[in-house]
């Protein structure tokens, strides 16, 4: 699990809260209350996905040739060949690609790893 994992945890946790504490404001009569603590929340729920939303544009993504290895400490990736073939309706890739690790003495691996 990563700090933005426990981070989406922790903001999830404390919208449920809040809109737990607006509806109970809310049925308690203090609707000036709940309305003011709903628009602090909706606020911050805008803020939080406008980040989320501009991360990725701000944030440069690494684009690596065929051949080049990416590696993580002591393992890497590298694309050995990429192939496409085009239907009417769809294009395929068929990408081949090789994993090795450079450690010496230990087992080492990277989680979460995705391929685009």
């Amino acid at each position: 699990m990563t700090l933005f994992d426990l981070l989406f945890l922790l903001v999830a946790f404390v919208s449920l809260l809040t809109l737990l504490a607006v509806v109970g404001l809310a049925l308690m009569g203090s609707r000036v209350r709940a309305w003011r603590l709903l628009k602090i929340y909706l606020t911050c729920a805008l803020v939080y996905m406008a980040i989320v939303v501009a991360s990725p544009m701000v944030v440069p993504r690494r684009v690596i040739t065929l051949g080049e290895s990416l590696c993580f400490d002591d393992w890497c990736i590298t694309i050995d060949r990429l192939t496409s073939s085009t239907t009417r309706s769809a294009t395929t890739y068929e990408v081949q690609f090789r994993m090795f690790s450079e450690a010496r003495r230990i087992v080492q691996r990277e989680k979460n790893l995705a391929l685009y």
